[in-house]
């Protein structure tokens, strides 16, 4: 991935937007500076991104949910962003992505 985008003021918004997302994706858009998260959450709140794949815990230790972890149509939703809704996760894939940052289901 080119993560050019985010720091050349001559990249589409198509190229920057796409960065982004996979800075979401990866869960490293809230390991970077404070600035790329805000970002990240401001264009995941406007509708043009929306939250990644899997949960984690940003850089202070808080939950970033995945998109199957929010209401369809909430911001950071497929719906919210006009995307075509993913495969969701199958119930034991769930447990383990939550498992991962520390949270137990019963």
């Amino acid at each position: 991935m080119n993560y050019d985008a985010l720091w050349n003021d001559d990249a589409s918004d198509e190229e920057f937007a796409e960065a982004y997302q996979n800075l979401i994706d990866n869960g490293q858009a809230w390991h970077l500076e404070g600035s790329v998260g805000r970002t990240a959450m401001d264009l995941i709140q406007s509708g043009v991104l929306m939250f990644g794949p899997k949960p984690v815990r940003d850089y202070w230790g808080n939950i970033v949910p995945a998109w199957w972890m929010i209401e369809p149509g909430a911001p950071g939703s497929p719906e919210f962003a006009g995307r075509e809704r993913p495969r969701e996760p199958s119930d034991e894939e769930k447990r383990e992505l939550l498992r991962t940052i520390g949270m137990e289901v019963v």
